[in-house]
């Protein structure tokens, strides 16, 4: 498979470039390629995680994160958030 090699810094470099410079790729793409290439063990890959925090440090959320991750997201938060006021409700106990 491209890019799964060691050393395959070069074309996740490219790859990224392209999204973000084209025209081509939204910030939920580009979002989506950190994504991919965090899984992967490279050589560099303190430079990606440090890109992607750049990348997504003055971006909302709904601005980098795919539309069905957030819903299940605001779901998530919205069910452990009832979960805390019906503990704060009982005097703290859930």
């Amino acid at each position: 498979y491209a890019g799964t090699d060691w050393l395959a810094h070069p074309l996740w470099d490219a790859y990224i470039h392209f999204e973000q410079h084209s025209g081509c790729g939204s910030p939920v793409d580009v979002s989506r390629l950190y994504g991919r290439v965090l899984r992967v063990p490279l050589k560099e890959l303190d430079k990606y995680w440090a890109g992607f925090d750049a990348f997504a440090t003055n971006r909302s959320p709904s601005a980098v994160i795919p539309p069905e991750e957030l819903r299940a997201i605001d779901a998530a938060v919205g069910r452990r958030g009832g979960a805390d006021q019906r503990g704060a409700d009982q005097g703290g106990a859930e």
